[in-house]
This record gives C-alpha cells, sequence and structure tokens, in this order.
C-alpha cells in the first residue's frame, strides 16, 4: 500500500510521532525503490512504515503490519539475548547490525541481514527506528554465520580479541593513511577474582553473569565506543576521543572511568539470587606517537590494568602510564606546534576529485606538518595538540589564506577549480572564522563558488540551528558546502532535507567495503537514490581499488576521491600534475 493511503496511527487518541503522511514523496520513492524491505517504528517498536518490498517477503499487507510491534516477524530461532542486545544498542543511540531469521505469514522462516538506527528530532530526541533489511540466501546465511564464528564471542555475542585487535588497526591506520583528526581511547576491564566467583555460583552461573555483564558494559558506553571481549574475565572498550576532549587526564577522563566502575560494581541479578564483582580498569590514548601498532596500544593499557591493580589507585594508573610512554613527549609536540603555528609551517595539500572518466572537477585541501627533520606528524596528533593549545582559531586562518593565495594563481591562469576546506563546526560558527573567509574572498576578487566548506556529519548535530543559519549566510555569499563522512547513520538521512546542503560526501567505511557487503552497497544506493532526487551532489571518499570505482558506473553523476586516482600531494606538486 503506498504511503499515502495509509491510514493515520492513533493510540489512545494520539497520533504518534511519526506519521506516514510526514514522509514526503521524495522518502516515500528512495525508501520504495530500495532493493530490500524498510520497516520504520516508533519508539515503543510499534511499525508504522513497511515498504513493498517487506510485504512482498514477508506476505503480510501494509494494513496486516501497521500498528502491530516487530516481534510479528519473529521465528523463535534468536535467542532472547540478541534481542536485548539489540535494543539496548539502538536506544541508546547506536546502530545495530546483525542476522536474525525471521518468519513469514506463512510460517516459513528466512535469514535477513539487518541495519537498524535510531531517527532522532532536531533537538536530538529518538523519535523513532528504521530498519533496513536484506534477504540472504542459504549460503550467504551460512557464510555470515562463519564470518560471526570467526570475529565474536558466542557467549555474549560481543566482538572477540582479534575483532577488537583488527579494528584497533584499522583505526590507526586511517589517522597514518587517511589524516583522521580523532584520536581514541582504549580500556580494559578485567572482572577482580573471576575465578574465585565461578567457583562459588558455577559455571552455567557465571556464563549469565558475563552476559548480563557484557549487556551491562554496551548499556553504559552506548555509540561512543566499541566494546569487546578479550577474554574469560576481561572487555575491551574502544572510546572515541571527542566522548572525552578538551580535558586532561587527571580529571574528567578518570571521572568517566569512575563512572564506569561504579556501574559495573552494582550487584547483578542472575538465577539464585544477587551476584557482583568489583572491576580493575587499564586505559590508554592512541596513537601517543607515530608508527603505533595494536599490540603496543593494548599493552599500554594493560600496563595500566596491572597498576591499578597494584596500587588500587585508578587516576594514579592511567596517569602513570600515559606520563611514561606519552607525556614528554606530548609537551614537546606542543612546543614545536607553537614554533610550527608561528612561522606557518603548516601547508595545504591538495587531492583530486575527479568524473567517472579521471577528468578534474575539485579538490579537497588536507592540513600537513612536515617538521624540518622532513618527520611527517599525523594530522590528529597535530590538529587536537592544537585544540588543546587554544590555536585552532588560528591555524584555521592561516590555511584559509593559504588557500586563497592559491585559487588566485589558479583562477589568473585559468585553471581555478573548486576546493573544500574541512572546518569544525566550532571554528565555523565563530564571527572571526565569518568574517576572515568573507573578507578575504571579496579582497581577493575571486568568485566565491570557488570555495566549498565541509563539515562533518557528527560534528553539527549539537548545534544544527546555528549551523542551518551559518550555511544559508554562507551560501547566499556564494560558498557551498559539503556534508562530510556521511552514511554512518540512517537517522541523519534528514539532515539532508532540512541543510542547505550542495554536496554529500559518502563515508570511506562503506566505499571500502562495497566489493564484498551487500549492506555496504545497499546503504551506497540508498544515498545516491535519495540524493539525486534532491538535486544535492555526491562524492564517493576512499576509492582505492576499481571495484570501488565500477560500483558507481550506474551513478555516473557521482565523483570519485581516493587513491585509485590522486594521492594528497603539495600545493606546487599538484598544480604540476592536474593544472
Amino acid at each position: 500500500m503506498p504511503i499515502e493511503q495509509q491510514p493515520d496511527l492513533r493510540i489512545d487518541g494520539e497520533c504518534l510521532p511519526i506519521s506516514p503522511y510526514a514522509l514526503e514523496d521524495v522518502w516515500q520513492k528512495a525508501l520504495e525503490a530500495f532493493h530490500g524491505s524498510v520497516v520504520i517504528t516508533d519508539v515503543s517498536g510499534t511499525i508504522v512504515y513497511a515498504n513493498t518490498r517487506c510485504q512482498e517477503i514477508s506476505g503480510y499487507s501494509a494494513a496486516e503490519l501497521i500498528g502491530k510491534r516487530t516481534n510479528i516477524f519473529r521465528s523463535g530461532r534468536v535467542v532472547d539475548w540478541t534481542y536485548k542486545t539489540l535494543w539496548s544498542t539502538i536506544s541508546q543511540g547506536g546502530t545495530w547490525r546483525g542476522i536474525l531469521i525471521n518468519k513469514k505469514k506463512s510460517g516459513e522462516e528466512y535469514a535477513e541481514y539487518v541495519n537498524i538506527s535510531p531517527i532522532k528530532a532536531p533537538d536530538g530526541d529518538i523519535i523513532g527506528y528504521i530498519a533496513f533489511k536484506e534477504l540472504l540466501t542459504h549460503e550467504q546465511s551460512e557464510q555470515r554465520q562463519v564470518e560471526k564464528l570467526v570475529s565474536y564471542d558466542p557467549l555474549t555475542e560481543l566482538p572477540n580479541r582479534d575483532y577488537l585487535q583488527r579494528t584497533i588497526s584499522e583505526r590507526l591506520a586511517n589517522v597514518a593513511a587517511n589524516g583522521a583528526t580523532a584520536d581514541f581511547y582504549f580500556l580494559i576491564i578485567d572482572i577482580d577474582n573471576f575465578h574465585a566467583l565461578n567457583a562459588n555460583v558455577g559455571a552455567e552461573q557465571a556464563d549469565c553473569f558475563l552476559s548480563e555483564y557484557a549487556r551491562r558494559l554496551l548499556s553504559f558506553v552506548g555509540e561512543d565506543g566499541f566494546v569487546g571481549r578479550l577474554g574469560s574475565d576481561e572487555f575491551g572498550i574502544i572510546l572515541d576521543a571527542d566522548v572525552l576532549s578538551d580535558i586532561d587526564v587527571t580529571g574528567p577522563v578518570t571521572n568517566w572511568v569512575t563512572e564506569l566502575q561504579r556501574d559495573l560494581n552494582r550487584p547483578m541479578w542472575i538465577t539464585g539470587g544477587q551476584t557482583a564483582a568489583s572491576a580493575s580498569i587499564g586505559m590508554t590514548k592512541a596513537p601517543i606517537q607515530g608508527n603505533e601498532t595494536s599490540s603496543d596500544v593494548m599493552w599500554r593499557a594493560n600496563q595500566a590494568l596491572k597498576k591499578a591493580k597494584k596500587t588500587g589507585d585508578q587516576a594514579e594508573a592511567i596517569l602513570a602510564v600515559e606520563e611514561q610512554s606519552g607525556s614528554r613527549h606530548q609537551r614537546a609536540l606542543q612546543s614545536d606546534l607553537l614554533g610550527a603555528i608561528e612561522n606557518n609551517d603548516i601547508q595545504l595539500y591538495l587531492q583530486a576529485i575527479v568524473d567517472q572518466s579521471g577528468g578534474l572537477m575539485a579538490a579537497e585541501a588536507l592540513a600537513r606538518w612536515v617538521t624540518p627533520d622532513k618527520t611527517v606528524i599525523p594530522p590528529n596528533v597535530f590538529l587536537n595538540a592544537a585544540r588543546q593549545l587554544g590555536k585552532m582559531g588560528c591555524l584555521t586562518r592561516q590555511l584559509i589564506a593559504q588557500l586563497i593565495d592559491f585559487q588566485k594563481a589558479a583562477f589568473a591562469s585559468g585553471t581555478a577549480v573548486p576546493i573544500s576546506l574541512n572546518v569544525e563546526s566550532r571554528e565555523y560558527l565563530s564571527t572571526e572564522f565569518n568574517t576572515h573567509l568573507v573578507d578575504g574572498i571579496v579582497q581577493s576578487g575571486l568568485p566565491p563558488r570557488l570555495f566549498k566548506i565541509e563539515l562533518t556529519e557528527g560534528s553539527i548535530v549539537n548545534d544544527l540551528d546555528a549551523v542551518t543559519r551559518r550555511m544559508k549566510t554562507l551560501r547566499a555569499f556564494g560558498i557551498r558546502h559539503s556534508l562530510d563522512d556521511f552514511g554512518t547513520g540512517y537517522s541523519s538521512l534528514s539532515h539532508l532535507a532540512d541543510l542547505p546542503i550542495d554536496e554529500v560526501k559518502i563515508d570511506r567505511s562503506f566505499v571500502r567495503w562495497l566489493p564484498f557487503h551487500r549492506s555496504s552497497r545497499s546503504i551506497c544506493r540508498s544515498i545516491c537514490s535519495i540524493a539525486r532526487e534532491l538535486s544535492i551532489d555526491i562524492v564517493a571518499e576512499g576509492v582505492e581499488k576499481t571495484d570501488h570505482a565500477g560500483f558507481f558506473r550506474d551513478w555516473e553523476d557521482t565523483r570519485l576521491q581516493g587513491f585509485l586516482f590522486d594521492r594528497p600531494a603539495s600545493m606546487e606538486s599538484w598544480r604540476a600534475k592536474w593544472l
């Protein structure tokens, strides 16, 4: 049943927060065009929309689904813990992905790969959930199960040690190769005297305790981190740095760890009564220096854990390891950075953005710091240090000046193309940034269309109204805007309609897995479809292989960026190659 024909859903006389009528025509077209099932619910899990493909697969009509809970699809073949984990994840604002064995109206069972994300109102409140589901063949289902056995702990269903270590390696590689601007924390949580607990309550009860422990960890960390199981009584957390940004290790960081510890120490109800166990935590920040490996990061966290167990002082343990491994390095780095900013040593590098035939269409400007001894300082390291020193504004103004000078020379020779610069939302909203950018372009005499501002999806959520007003002002002047790292959450699709965006850049994490994961292909198709409906330009980031580029042939207007076509280079080298 088309969306506009579905009845308005009311419960106790009240209209649900998400009405089918609230879905505009563009959303209907995109959701109906999706090759898999799409289900939208309110916060309680009551279905308010199911696309045609969902009706075809399940055998239920829209009228039979609207107003029902999602457990109408349950087959009884999925353990309750999976659903508890699912709801714990999405209700905390995270995205849950996994395989579910569901049941058709006829009683026939079928496997689906499911991606569920929250839908958020402008104020950040969760008002519903959206599920994108892919029907799996028998062979695909078996392959998914094999992958799950290799990468997940069967008891808690958390990522296992190998998966955690691979994820740390990916984060470090992303910092080194792709100029990521955020570092992270890694924590090891050890259950004290777990062997004694196991002996006292028995193996079955101990397993129940571990499952509840994992659930509690997931609930506390939410969407801010990545939780896994390292061993029988150890868990690991990869925590995004921006969760604890702009605070030093002796204060709120340890407060956060103390709160986690207090939450884990609370008694847990399992069959037979209450069971409790204390936890020791080791924590480190990464990367502290260049060329780090996942083993280095895990070693530092383990050293902090040992000291915490020995001294019983969590704050002292974290501080001691960080001082031992990084504080002297950090102080030297900050001193060098102040000199580099004063001498204008941090330079812009450029990377081409091309069309499907490889023709130059635009470029992205990336900050790079190469010291006098030719040491390359990773962007996340010096940008984080600049934040701590309060120098981001000064650095941003220097980079804007460099970009304007480059564009003046390119425009004079008739070879200029639009160039984008990634700006943090805090700087973007400052009066100084606005004045410096606009005045600089006006004084240069350049057309504003040669400049584009990139804002990351996650950075704008908390200041959406202010960002929207600033975008409209700069757009009226002629400066275009791009939404970077797009696609990391379907709840953010609304940003395309709400913001005066000219371009979206599909996050490299989806592009990387295009040859291997149908879910990545489905997400990319959906983004391209919706962006096209809204007349928004599309750039695919991280295009490193011909398979990546080949996927977008069906979307011939999509532009491509990545090592397959160009690696970041100094302005002089880039000009010689492309202009």
